[in-house]
């Protein structure tokens, strides 16, 4: 079965801090395999659940799950489109930046380090960019960049050196292929992980254009919360902590105004707070259940006014 192929992640703290009302409206962004779904349905009564899913088997998936529940709306979207399906006010909203155990496991999307398979890396199908199109076009510099930039790689130049060199031969197709040229070129380096796994996130971060879509959902997210309402977002690495935590701190503090016709100063209160002043992570228990879930950050506000 699909759903045993990704288990959510810090459930009982989205749900908790969703203080889910029972004839609420609420929109899970990221709805994957319905696991954080599911529970926000089961709290409902005359409420009302909007999913957004670009993974084109996820989104078949939900519809079978929820074929029964006349108050669940599902989109074939990324959390991008949330402003143009979505125009009543809510009561919650939430992000779960995880990739699936499904895509991970699937060798046909490409997405793991681990199993080979094509240089595809898409989380939806309707997008035309690959991976493969990156590492076999891009050049030098661009890959370099993208290294440093998205893997955080101090010192990408040598892969992308090998990769040059060997694609000028022949083309770089598979996820294995790939993985070879990073781990030859990184033997008898001391790594706390797997070598591959930051050019493989900074691939997948480009492919699927994943910090700007973010930085564009946050914007819109805010927008369509009611008085009261809750955003609620996990991530999964630095790079996407950091903007979420910035983003955060930026709307709930107090801004100076400056009058433009008479000497007017004064601070302007935010129409949000932090209820997470620092982010909740998983316990040791969630951990050793889930391993994936041990670099899991959510962060929680509200609106207030």
């Amino acid at each position: 079965m699909l759903n045993n192929y990704h288990t959510p992640v810090l459930l009982n703290e989205i749900i908790s801090n969703l203080h889910i009302v029972a004839n609420g409206t609420y929109i899970d962004c990221t709805a994957g395999f319905g696991g954080h779904s599911q529970a926000i349905v089961d709290k409902l009564k005359n409420g009302n659940l909007i999913c957004f899913e670009q993974d084109y088997d996820a989104y078949n998936f939900l519809l079978k799950k929820f074929k029964k529940n006349k108050n669940v709306k599902i989109f074939n979207e990324n959390f991008t489109y949330i402003d143009y399906e979505i125009k009543e006010k809510v009561n919650g909203i939430i992000f779960d930046l995880g990739v699936s155990n499904y895509q991970l496991i699937n060798q046909n999307r490409g997405f793991s380090y681990k199993i080979d398979g094509p240089l595809d890396m898409r989380m939806s199908q309707k997008n035309k960019l690959t991976a493969k199109t990156i590492i076999n076009t891009y050049t030098k510099q661009q890959l370099v960049d993208i290294f440093k930039k998205y893997g955080e790689i101090k010192k990408p130049q040598k892969i992308v050196d090998e990769i040059i060199k060997i694609r000028k031969q022949k083309a770089i197709t598979t996820t294995l292929q790939l993985q070879k040229i990073i781990c030859d070129k990184t033997k008898g380096s001391i790594h706390r992980k797997h070598p591959a796994k930051t050019y493989f996130q900074a691939l997948r971060i480009v492919v699927n254009d994943e910090l700007n879509a973010l930085k564009q959902g946050l914007e819109k997210a805010v927008n369509l919360l009611q008085k009261y309402g809750i955003l609620a977002v996990i991530t999964f690495h630095s790079l996407e902590d950091r903007i979420v935590k910035h983003f955060f701190k930026n709307i709930t503090i107090a801004h100076d105004f400056y009058g433009h016709d008479v000497p007017l100063y004064q601070k302007i209160k935010p129409s949000y707070c932090l209820i997470t002043k620092k982010p909740i992570t998983p316990t040791q228990a969630e951990i050793e259940r889930n391993h994936k879930s041990h670099s899991a950050k959510l962060r929680v506000l509200q609106k207030i006014c």
